[in-house]
């Protein structure tokens, strides 16, 4: 009897839930809220889910994968709706896409094709130009360059500001003044380090082989170095001073000849060398020239030889220029 009581009454407390559920617009409330959330069963049918959740975009793809985004406002719209009614060619949003999201060091400094086409990583380079419009200095550290057919992203290399050969040379930032250049070769660097380009450099030519070549016009003229005085007379000897004037820019002396004196052979070993020219000159106002040579290390060719569109991306990663080719 006890438990016949007990259902009668859990029976009518249910009914009466039900009633009030009715009377405060339950149903109403389900419906509107089935509404307000995405059909999960819907997106999976007909494929919109997947695409949603493995969705992955390149670090350049965020602001320009559709007009609208910062990239796309430097475009004219066509008046005539575009594509999709964007206003834009597909042209201009391809072009966009290629090029990224700008850096605000755009036009600053640019990115030249160089050798980009080169198999050989030794002789494969791109190039990049501060303006001579620039205010002051640019500071590249932390840039990178990019293909944005592949992907593949290398860093700029810290470079010895003033290198020293057979030494451990210590790196740091790279700054491009107005008007100054950069050499990124895609290989190893010659003499083991990116640096700063100098008046002597082109004693490094004569030893190693540079894509592009090394200024040799550029070095100390060795008559200049050694002048014709009275101390260096009484002290090297006239045929010294003789030999001396035949040597060119940027020459090693080799098979020194016998009439030399001792004191002659032995400054003419220690001046006419790279290291010995750097000794001499380190101290000038002109002894660093408007150009670096940066190397990425890679042990393969790293654009295609045919086709690619490379980014010079600043340390956030935002393009500062492309080539296309």
């Amino acid at each position: 009897m006890i438990g016949k009581i007990i259902a009668a009454l859990v029976a009518t407390a249910i009914f009466l839930m039900i009633i009030f559920w009715v009377i405060s617009g339950g149903p109403a409330k389900v419906i509107s809220a089935a509404k307000s959330q995405p059909d999960i069963i819907s997106s999976l049918l007909n494929g919109s889910l997947i695409p949603k959740l493995f969705s992955i975009k390149l670090p350049w793809q965020d602001s320009v994968s559709i007009p609208g985004a910062a990239d796309i406002s430097q475009y004219t719209s066509d008046n005539s709706g575009g594509v999709g009614g964007t206003g834009y060619s597909q042209e201009q949003i391809d072009q966009a896409r290629n090029f990224g999201m700008p850096s605000p060091y755009r036009s600053q400094v640019t990115l030249q094709e160089g050798r980009a086409t080169e198999n050989n990583p030794s002789k494969e380079y791109v190039a990049v130009t501060a303006s001579r419009d620039n205010e002051g200095a640019v500071d590249i550290t932390g840039w990178s360059v990019q293909s944005a057919v592949s992907g593949e992203r290398y860093y700029l290399p810290p470079a010895a500001s003033a290198f020293i050969g057979g030494a451990v040379n210590s790196t740091g930032s790279v700054t491009l003044e107005p008007g100054a250049t950069a050499i990124i070769t895609s290989g190893v660097s010659p003499v083991g380090v990116s640096f700063h380009e100098n008046i002597c450099s082109g004693y490094l030519g004569k030893l190693q082989a540079f894509y592009p070549s090394l200024d040799f016009s550029v070095c100390p003229d060795p008559s200049k170095v050694f002048p014709e005085t009275p101390e260096n007379l009484r002290t090297y000897g006239s045929s010294c001073l003789d030999y001396v004037r035949n040597l060119s820019s940027c020459e090693f002396p080799q098979d020194l000849p016998t009439s030399l004196s001792p004191a002659c052979r032995s400054y003419v070993t220690n001046t006419f060398s790279y290291n010995g020219c750097v000794h001499l000159h380190q101290n000038e106002s002109s002894f660093l020239h408007n150009s670096w040579r940066l190397f990425i290390n890679a042990q393969r060719s790293i654009w295609d030889d045919r086709h690619d569109i490379i980014r010079l991306l600043d340390a956030k990663g935002r393009t500062v220029d492309a080539v296309t080719y």
